[in-house]
C-alpha cells in the first residue's frame, strides 16, 4: 500500500521531469540550427531591421512581438555580445518553440493519456516538422502566441473542474495569445462555450482577465504609436483586415489548404520540386511559389535523390495510414472524447481556407492536433518510430541544414547589407 501511494504521488513529478527533458532537447536542437538566411521568411528582414535600429512598430496584427523581441535582444546582447544579432532575436523563437513542444508533451500524457514513449514520438514528429523547425530558427511571430494557445488549451481541457484560478490563467494566456497574434481570437470559439459550462463566475473571470490583457496591449500600442483619437484607433486596430491580397474565396481554396498543411509537415523543398507536384503548382497556383523559390535546388546528385525517395515513401505511407485510420477507426465515440481538438482543427482550418491557405504559417496548430488525434488510434511502436524520425530527418536535411548554407539564399543583393 505504501509503495503504491508513493508511486502514485510521484507520477506527476515524473511527467514534469520528462517535460523538462523535452524542453531542453528541443531548445538545444533549435538553437543548433539558428541561421542567417532570411530569404525564405518574407517578414524577417522587416522585423530584424526595425528591432536592431530601435524603430519598434506595435503592429496591430501582432502587437507585442517586436517590443518583446527587442527586450529579448538587448538582454541576450548583454550576456552574449559576440552572437550575431539575427541569431539573438531568433533565439526567442527557439525558446518558445521548445515551450510549444513541451506543452504538446504535457497535453499528450496528461490529457490524451499517451505513454511516455508515444508522447516522445509525438514530440519528435511535431517538433521535427517544417512549421515548428522553420519558425523556431528565424525571426517570425508565430511560436510565442502558439505557446499561450497550447497553455490555454491545456488548462481548459483538464479533467477536474476548472477553478477560479484556472479561469484567470486561461484568460491571461488567451489574452497574451491574441496580443502576440490577432488570429488566435479563433480560440475563443472553443474556450467561450467551455468556460460558460464551468459557471458564470468562472466565465466572468476568464473574460475580464483576457480583456484586460488585450486592452492593456492596445493602450500601450496607441501610446507608443501616438494614436490619440477613436477613429485613429479603429484604423490601427483593423490593420490589413480590409485587404483582399490574402483572401482566397474562389474554388481553388480547398486545394490550397492541403498544400499549406503539407508544407507545414514536410516542408516545401520536396513538395514543390518533385513532379508532378511542381508542374501542378506552377500551372495552377503560381503565387504559392514565389516565397519558397529558394528551395528549388538541383536534385540531380545521389544525396538529394535519396532524400526524394525517402520523401515519396513517407508521403504515401502517411497518406495510406491516415486514410486507413479515418475509414476504420474514427468513431463517434472518438469524436466525442476529443471534441475540443476537432473543434480547434475545424475552426482554424475553415478560417484559413480563405486567408492565404497555402501558407504553412497558419497550419501549425492544426498540424499538431491532427497528429495527436491520429496517434490516439495507433499503437505500433515501429510505425511510430519510422514516422517520427522520417519527418525529423526530412526537415533536418531539407530545411534545417539547407538554411545553414549561405548559398541557398537567392536574394543576397537585397539582404546582404543587413548583416
Amino acid at each position: 500500500m505504501t509503495l503504491n501511494i508513493i508511486k502514485h504521488n510521484n507520477y506527476p513529478n515524473r511527467h514534469l521531469i520528462y517535460a523538462a527533458f523535452v524542453f531542453c532537447m528541443s531548445l538545444a536542437y533549435y538553437l543548433s540550427l539558428l541561421h542567417l538566411n532570411i530569404a525564405h521568411a518574407h517578414d524577417s528582414p522587416t522585423y530584424y531591421t526595425r528591432i536592431i535600429s530601435d524603430q519598434i512598430y506595435w503592429h496591430p496584427h501582432h502587437l507585442l512581438y517586436e517590443p518583446v523581441s527587442a527586450a529579448w535582444f538587448y538582454c541576450v546582447k548583454l550576456i552574449f555580445p559576440a552572437v550575431h544579432p539575427f541569431k539573438m532575436i531568433a533565439s526567442l523563437n527557439s525558446f518558445f518553440g521548445a515551450g510549444c513542444i513541451t506543452m504538446i508533451y504535457l497535453i499528450a500524457v496528461q490529457r490524451l493519456k499517451f505513454s511516455n514513449f508515444k508522447a516522445l514520438m509525438a514530440c519528435i514528429m511535431i517538433g521535427g516538422s517544417f512549421f515548428y523547425l522553420n519558425y523556431a530558427t528565424t525571426v517570425e511571430v508565430y511560436h510565442i502566441a502558439l505557446l499561450f494557445v497550447l497553455a490555454s488549451f491545456y488548462y481548459v481541457t483538464k479533467e477536474t473542474p476548472i477553478s477560479l484560478f484556472d479561469a484567470m490563467i486561461i484568460g491571461i494566456f488567451h489574452g497574451l495569445a491574441m496580443s502576440f497574434h490577432q488570429m488566435h481570437f479563433l480560440l475563443g470559439f472553443v474556450l467561450l462555450p467551455r468556460m460558460l459550462r464551468a459557471g458564470l463566475g468562472k466565465f466572468t473571470i476568464y473574460f475580464l482577465y483576457g480583456s484586460l490583457v488585450v486592452i492593456t496591449s492596445y493602450v500601450w500600442a496607441c501610446y507608443f504609436e501616438r494614436i490619440y483619437t477613436f477613429d485613429g484607433f479603429l484604423d490601427f486596430a483593423a490593420g490589413y483586415l480590409d485587404s483582399d491580397s490574402k483572401v482566397r474565396s474562389d474554388s481553388s481554396s480547398p486545394l490550397l489548404a492541403p498544400l499549406g498543411l503539407g508544407i507545414a509537415l514536410l516542408g516545401g523543398r520536396y513538395i514543390m520540386s518533385t513532379e508532378p507536384f511542381k508542374s501542378f503548382i506552377l500551372e495552377y497556383f503560381p503565387d504559392a511559389m514565389y516565397e519558397r523559390i529558394f528551395i528549388l535546388h538541383d536534385n540531380s546528385n545521389i544525396f538529394n535523390m535519396s532524400i526524394q525517395i525517402l520523401f515519396h515513401c513517407m508521403f504515401f505511407f502517411c497518406a495510406f495510414m491516415v486514410l486507413k485510420s479515418f475509414v476504420q477507426r474514427i468513431t463517434i465515440a472518438n469524436f466525442l472524447k476529443h471534441t475540443e481538438y476537432y473543434f480547434v482543427i475545424a475552426i482554424y482550418s475553415l478560417f484559413f481556407i480563405f486567408w492565404y491557405p497555402h501558407n504553412p504559417e497558419f497550419w501549425g496548430l492544426q498540424l499538431a492536433f491532427l497528429i495527436l488525434i491520429f496517434l490516439t488510434q495507433h499503437h505500433n511502436h515501429y510505425l511510430l518510430c519510422f514516422s517520427s524520425f522520417s519527418i525529423l530527418i526530412i526537415n533536418l536535411l531539407g530545411t534545417g541544414l539547407a538554411l545553414l548554407d549561405p548559398n541557398n539564399n537567392l536574394y543576397p543583393n537585397g539582404v546582404e547589407s543587413l548583416f
